[in-house]
């Protein structure tokens, strides 16, 4: 019994036909103190976690895959946020993945884009106060809804916004 559960923890280790990763930084505590966390994005599993958010955090975990013997030159993929320390990271340490980001953080640049269409269309007119969240909520109640399509219909830029930002969220 022993052997099997040492065998399965063995097998937990290893890491096989790595070719698409993740990069993800969080706060460990309120403030600033960071840890990156590298995923397999197959195998949905955390591989390494390194202390930090900067490039050095790429090149610990690309060390540490070299260590357990992994091919770097086979990872095709690395999905991480829009730093720029991540994607000179990627760059110099796993120069054969394509960098995608991922779209938690694209949505959250698209919104702000659209935002700022609205912030201009409400210069000098305060009927638009207010409505951020008409815009970037996705459930409304049918008044909202209502609110939100004349809105959109009588100021064109920013229905236009609106409707590129749904376009990107349903992709």
């Amino acid at each position: 019994m022993f052997n099997y559960w040492i065998s399965r923890a063995h097998k937990a280790d290893e890491i096989e036909d790595l070719e698409q990763i993740g990069f993800d930084e969080t706060s460990t505590k309120k403030g600033h103190n960071y840890v990156t966390t590298m995923v397999d994005l197959k195998q949905r599993r955390v591989l390494y976690v390194s202390e930090g958010k900067d490039s050095d955090c790429i090149k610990k975990s690309v060390d540490y895959l070299e260590e357990k013997r992994v091919n770097i030159s086979a990872v095709k993929l690395v999905c991480i946020d829009m730093s720029p320390a991540f994607i000179s990271g990627c760059n110099n340490y796993l120069p054969n993945a394509s960098i995608t980001f991922d779209k938690f953080h694209v949505v959250k640049e698209v919104n702000k884009a659209m935002d700022e269409v609205r912030k201009l269309e409400r210069r000098g007119n305060d009927f638009l106060k207010g409505h951020k969240y008409t815009l970037l909520k996705s459930k409304l109640t049918p008044k909202i809804k209502e609110e939100r399509d004349l809105l959109l219909e009588y100021y064109p830029r920013l229905g236009e916004a609106y409707r590129l930002k749904q376009l990107f969220t349903e992709f």
